[in-house]
């Protein structure tokens, strides 16, 4: 439930909703071939980057093992882990900065 989950993901979830809307809406919209395929590229690209941000809130603020993030994505613990230790590694070194400095 989007409920349990900390503040900051909420956020993040909601954000990633409205930005895959968008790219869907400009997808709906397109006319031509071009369009079409300039809008899917658009919504992969959408849905690739938020689901990278989720990725790492979920491990960085709701505690998510990446045994849970690659089974809510369908891979295994260690391709998830792959995909996102280095975003997660990232983020958390900037969030330790931030405190530090």
């Amino acid at each position: 439930m989007l409920s349990q989950l900390d503040t900051a993901t909420q956020e993040r979830i909601a954000t990633a909703k409205r930005r895959v809307s968008d790219a869907a809406a400009a997808l709906a919209a397109a006319q031509t071939p071009t369009e079409v395929m300039q809008a899917l590229a658009g919504l992969e690209a959408t849905a690739q980057a938020m689901r990278g941000d989720i990725a790492v809130r979920v491990v960085l603020n709701d505690g998510w093992s990446y045994a849970q993030l690659g089974r809510s994505l369908g891979v295994t613990r260690q391709a998830a882990s792959k995909l996102y230790g280095p975003r997660v590694d990232a983020q958390m070194r900037r969030e330790l900065r931030g405190q530090l400095g």
